[in-house]
């Protein structure tokens, strides 16, 4: 559980791709414009915004199935006049995981969602493409025991 893709469950939650009885977003963000992985160029398609989700750290609890993950979170616009928007976003999908309740993906619970560093302007890529950034923190628990490792749930 601990090396499995923690932004990938993250990015089907944001994106309303889970299913009950997964958690399910009130309101999704657009799936096609949330990316995971390294800092990537902007692509173009995504209505001048897009966002990309990176694993920070993680932590294994190395006898319980309670691991602590860090991920950061990165809005990027398409030109300089998306600045507003992008800045408009980044704090969306902050704030809407920040003090959210417990999120269910597969066999796994998100909980304690807490902002590490708050949504911030962080600079242009090549001159012309706002970036914001922002940083959360939360745990994630397994559900049932695996290998060496005994559910809390």
């Amino acid at each position: 559980m601990a090396y499995t893709s923690i932004v990938q469950d993250l990015r089907k939650y944001l994106g309303g791709l889970t299913v009950p009885p997964d958690s399910v977003m009130a309101v999704p963000f657009d799936s096609s414009r949330v990316l995971t992985g390294s800092l990537q160029e902007f692509r173009e398609g995504f209505d001048g915004l897009q966002i990309v989700l990176r694993e920070a750290s993680g932590v294994a609890n190395p006898r319980w199935l309670r691991d602590y993950w860090t991920v950061s979170i990165q809005v990027i616009g398409e030109n300089r006049s998306k600045y507003e928007e992008a800045e408009q976003l980044i704090g969306e999908v902050t704030f809407s995981l920040v003090g959210s309740d417990t999120v269910y993906v597969g066999d796994r619970a998100f909980v304690q969602f807490t902002s590490n560093q708050l949504p911030q302007f962080i600079g242009y890529l090549d001159n012309s493409k706002p970036l914001f950034s922002s940083t959360i923190s939360f745990v994630v628990e397994g559900l049932k025991d695996e290998y060496n490792r005994k559910a809390l749930c």
